[in-house]
């Protein structure tokens, strides 16, 4: 039962390879809630293709996703000292709808929520934490 408190706690900081450990472990989490949802559905009778499934459960999911992953990425900013601000800044984008791919308003929303979302993603991944620059303190 102490585990549960810790999975979700936001204090404190993150490294580097137990971000991405924690990054992992929580995908996995997402993909089990999914199939989880996806195996309701089947059972209750609900036809699922594709467009509809993506159109009718795309809070679902982003909810969860929000839950879980928010703990960590305030850990991580911790750790590398930015301003907490900013991780609302990417949820706002990450929440907004996607729109359908070929309509004349996808290219806009790759390069507003897309791009941004990635080099996000690679700034949390490789930029140094505390413990690195502490490192280099101690070298000089």
């Amino acid at each position: 039962m102490n585990q549960l408190p810790q999975f979700f706690d936001w204090r404190g900081e993150l490294g580097r390879l137990a971000y991405l450990r924690k990054v992992i472990q929580r995908i996995l989490i997402l993909i089990v809630v999914t199939g989880f949802n996806l195996g309701l559905s089947a059972l209750m009778g609900i036809e699922i293709d594709s467009t509809s499934y993506i159109a009718e459960q795309s809070s679902l999911i982003s909810v969860a996703a929000l839950i879980l992953f928010v703990p960590i990425d305030i850990r991580r900013l911790n750790d590398l000292g930015v301003n907490l601000w900013w991780i609302f800044v990417i949820e706002i984008l990450t929440l907004l709808p996607q729109p359908i791919q070929g309509s004349p308003q996808f290219p806009f929303y790759v390069l507003i929520v897309i791009v941004p979302n990635l080099f996000w993603a690679v700034f949390m991944l490789f930029k140094p934490g505390k413990e690195y620059r502490e490192f280099l303190r101690q070298k000089e």
